[in-house]
């Protein structure tokens, strides 16, 4: 999956370390983790939504995940089985 023709988020030193930790797991594609986990979300679900709007979900999936992982009234389980299906979603991404 290509970036969507609009698709222009810049977020700075966060894109940049976004893509060079793509880089490193082995994707050459110039894309962000978070932009390639929203491209596998959309193809397991079969969504034809918006790059900005799949990609604002999995931030949103992020940001639950990591809250439930490392606060101290966090739901620790929610936080790895959500952990474990943005993996998935990576994965499923091209």
């Amino acid at each position: 999956m290509k970036k969507d023709s609009t698709y222009d988020r810049d977020y700075g030193v966060l894109t940049e370390v976004s893509e060079e930790i793509n880089k490193f797991f082995g994707d050459t594609s110039g894309k962000t983790v978070s932009l390639r986990t929203s491209h596998g979300f959309k193809k397991t679900f079969g969504l034809s939504i918006s790059d900005k709007l799949s990609e604002d979900i999995m931030h949103s999936t992020m940001i639950f995940s990591a809250y439930n992982l490392f606060s101290k009234r966090g739901n620790k389980t929610a936080g790895f089985l959500s952990l474990i299906g943005l993996i998935a979603l990576y994965q499923n991404g091209e």
